[in-house]
């Protein structure tokens, strides 16, 4: 679903969610890639050990839910849309911000129209990092 904002200088932009790349080349330079890696490993193996150490039912009550429980907020952190504004112009322009959690997304969306609005195109709102111009 796009959205119109008009900017103090008369341009409209067109706002809109875009999906994020999904190929493991984009991922890997992300500065979280590989800190991200390395904790998946690291709880992979600790539920595991903690699994084969310990098959009572209090363990696999309480490891199984978290390791689920994070695996979900893992999934969420994949999901997440970057949002794009672009211009005509003149100049022609695109802004676009990386979302930095999925929910409340609509108002990260109505944060950065508003900054757009007052002028302010290089603005990060709560919620959102500028990554491309």
């Amino acid at each position: 679903m796009a959205r119109t904002v008009r900017s103090p200088d008369g341009r409209t932009w067109t706002l809109e969610r875009v999906k994020r790349g999904s190929s493991l080349a984009e991922n890997m330079d992300e500065p979280s890639f590989w800190p991200s890696v390395i904790a998946t490993v690291i709880m992979i193996v600790f539920i595991v050990r903690i699994i084969t150490l310990d098959r009572g039912w209090l363990t696999l009550i309480v490891a199984i839910p978290l390791f689920l429980i994070w695996l979900f907020e893992r999934g969420l952190n994949f999901a997440r849309p970057n949002l794009r504004a672009t211009t005509e112009g003149p100049p022609a322009e695109t802004r676009t911000w990386q979302t930095t959690h999925r929910i409340g997304l609509g108002k990260i969306e109505d944060r950065i129209a508003t900054e757009i609005e007052n002028g302010r195109l290089e603005a990060e709102p709560p919620g959102a990092v500028l990554i491309g111009i």
